[in-house]
């Protein structure tokens, strides 16, 4: 499963269960649309954000999909750990049913 379809199970998914979901990866084309993130110390960052953020009940999560087997980059393990510094949940995901699952144990 590639994981633009990992992605999409996982909007569907969060949808159905009431987040507010916003993707913030690329387009059609593979082009990044928006990818700047300023830290808690005002530096601009130019990659490594989460493909969706997903706001519920005041919860925020940054979600990393990846494929199976697939890496975080450098910049990604930083934007998640300086998310959850802030208060996010971070997640990397490589299957719609690891989200199901965390989402059943909230």
């Amino acid at each position: 499963m590639t994981e633009a379809e990992i992605q999409r199970q996982c909007i569907e998914l969060l949808t159905r269960t009431g987040w507010l979901v916003i993707r913030l990866n690329g387009g059609r084309s593979g082009t990044i649309l928006w990818s700047r993130w300023y830290d808690g110390e005002g530096v601009c960052h130019q990659k490594g954000i989460s493909d969706i953020l997903a706001v519920k009940n005041s919860r925020l999560l940054a979600l990393e999909i990846k494929r199976p087997g697939g890496k975080l980059s450098v910049e990604q393990r930083e934007f998640l750990t300086c998310a959850m510094q802030h208060g996010a949940t971070p997640l990397v995901v490589e299957d719609v049913e690891e989200l199901k699952e965390w989402l059943e144990c909230q």
